[in-house]
């Protein structure tokens, strides 16, 4: 066979296989809660005292249970998920741990960006997972059922079938979900029960979840896979999402601006290395996107390569690159695409354009109200800039800007050209970027009931912070260690928070922050806040 379509050949089954493997829930099956593992189902071995069970409880198969969201409001639908009997792989987000090889990627290190190549996805399909792609896929009626699942969520509702997503009956193994919503806050213990139909004992796991007030740490391998548990944060139940935006994950140029894009398109936003589209990425746009639907690219082919698109396209999405000859004009293009999808534009955020800390913690803002992100250099206000917002306002005379960042980010003289072109202007700031993000949030939230907290010395977890906390309508607070004077003394002035969400692992915000925090918002940042499998 010709080398080239040899090579050819095996890209498409690696891609094939892993769309089937995310399609079919696997993804969702692995430890959501990071290097903790406390959402990650550590199976117990079956009641010793029950005599009929005897030595036949390592037989039995282990059971894994994941919860989405990892912080259940009442009223808000609550998903779980489980899996029997799989060797499930030990990595965030369904992938085997550090799966592509860039652990220093997660906070500012530079990693090699290199990806998986296909030989290394040809060994992780191997025979069993090829055998699996034939027949009808996972859930068609008529399909035979290896395992069968039922779920009590501990509420009075009652035990309850789970609706099956994979099942090998070859392999003994299966998976299932099922939604539930709880109309009253309090705690709830969650019982899973996965019978074998050849006739093998059942497995029961109980997974005690709280409702109402709580935390969570969302981290992954690396930045990539902390974007990706953002996203199944953001979008718990499988397909939920209506478009998915990517962005290059070394570099913050291009998302800056993202957030309010990713509230208007309903996605999240997920980070790619330039070159190639690793497992973990595809993996969760086919999660949270399903098998067809939008894919936003932020950034030229330097930014993002033509060779992921191509990945993308051959796995039937749809692309829109949006992007410009700089990250200035790469805002413009997301305000305009606002602009173009019907958005009116009565508020900007305005922040510079070479950092990343400004830009982000008023974009979670900027989301949560529909106004685009501008960006300009620090010293004199950009004339295409300028000529956005003059247009603006004649579309919308009340429009305001709201300039993000002390005089050292945007001098006097942009704040007096945004005037100057008829603008109403506001400045929020302060010391630095940390005292910058409380100000935001003390100007523009008022008795916030969420808090998303994100590290102030790298970009990438609050490029997916911030359109995540638009969702929420929640401030981005930018964490240094130790905590900033401005930061300790918003907090001490809070008694309306009832979530809180840390991204990123503990080389983002130290462990030993989040003592700090837990007197501060009066619950534990450290447990996971769905408990633990008994």
């Amino acid at each position: 066979m010709d080398a080239a379509l040899l090579t050819r050949t095996r890209r498409a089954l690696a891609l094939t296989l892993t769309l089937l493997l995310a399609l079919g829930a696997l993804p969702a099956l692995a430890d959501a809660g990071g290097e903790d593992g406390a959402l990650d189902g550590d199976t117990d071995e079956a009641d010793p005292t029950d005599d009929e069970a005897g030595d036949e409880t390592e037989e039995a198969g282990d059971l894994f249970l994941t919860v989405r969201p990892r912080v259940v409001a009442p009223g808000r639908s609550v998903l779980v998920q489980a899996g029997y009997g799989a060797p499930w792989p030990d990595g965030g987000n369904g992938q085997p741990e550090d799966a592509d090889g860039d652990d220093a990627l997660e906070d500012g290190g530079e990693g090699d960006g290199e990806e998986d190549g296909d030989d290394a996805l040809e060994a992780q399909a191997g025979p069993a997972a090829s055998e699996r792609m034939a027949g009808p896929p996972a859930g068609v009626p008529g399909r035979p059922l290896a395992v069968t699942f039922t779920i009590d969520f501990g509420d009075g509702s009652g035990e309850q079938p789970m609706r099956p997503t994979r099942q090998d009956p070859r392999g003994g193994s299966g998976a299932a979900l099922a939604q539930h919503t709880y109309a009253e806050a309090g705690p709830y213990t969650l019982t899973v029960t996965a019978k074998p139909v050849d006739g093998g004992p059942a497995v029961t796991e109980k997974l005690d979840i709280e409702v109402g007030t709580g935390s969570a740490r969302l981290e992954g391998d690396d930045r990539k896979g902390t974007a990706a548990e953002v996203s199944m944060e953001g979008f718990p139940e499988d397909g939920s999402a209506e478009a998915v935006l990517i962005a290059r994950a070394d570099d913050f140029a291009d998302a800056l601006a993202s957030a309010p894009l990713a509230i208007e398109a309903q996605g999240p936003v997920l980070l790619t290395d330039t070159a190639e589209l690793c497992e973990t990425v595809l993996a969760e746009i086919a999660r949270a996107l399903g098998d067809e639907g939008t894919v936003y690219v932020l950034g030229g082919e330097a930014a993002i390569s033509g060779t992921v698109v191509d990945t993308l396209v051959e796995a039937g999405y749809d692309i829109e690159r949006v992007d410009g000859e700089d990250r200035v004009a790469t805002a413009l293009a997301i305000a305009e695409f606002l602009v173009a999808s019907g958005v009116a534009i009565d508020e900007v955020v305005l922040a510079a354009s070479h950092d990343f800390a400004d830009a982000l913690a008023g974009g979670a803002y900027a989301a949560s109200v529909a106004a685009p992100v501008l960006l300009t250099d620090g010293d004199e206000l950009d004339e295409r800039v300028a000529a956005f917002l003059a247009e603006a306002a004649e579309r919308a005379p009340d429009l305001e800007v709201l300039a993000v960042g002390g005089e050292t980010a945007l001098s006097a003289a942009v704040v007096d050209a945004v005037a100057e072109v008829g603008v109403a202007v506001e400045r929020i700031a302060g010391a630095d970027r940390y005292a910058t993000s409380v100000a935001l949030a003390q100007a523009r939230y008022h008795d916030p009931a969420t808090l998303v907290f994100a590290t102030g010395q790298t970009f990438a977890d609050a490029v997916a912070a911030a359109a995540f906390a638009g969702t929420l309508g929640a401030p981005v607070l930018l964490v240094d260690d130790p905590l900033s004077d401005a930061l300790v003394a918003y907090l001490e002035g809070l008694d309306s928070v009832e979530v809180a969400y840390l991204i990123g692992g503990s080389a983002a915000i130290p462990d030993d922050l989040e003592g700090e925090l837990e007197a501060r918002l009066g619950f534990d940042l450290t447990d996971d806040p769905t408990g633990d499998v008994d």
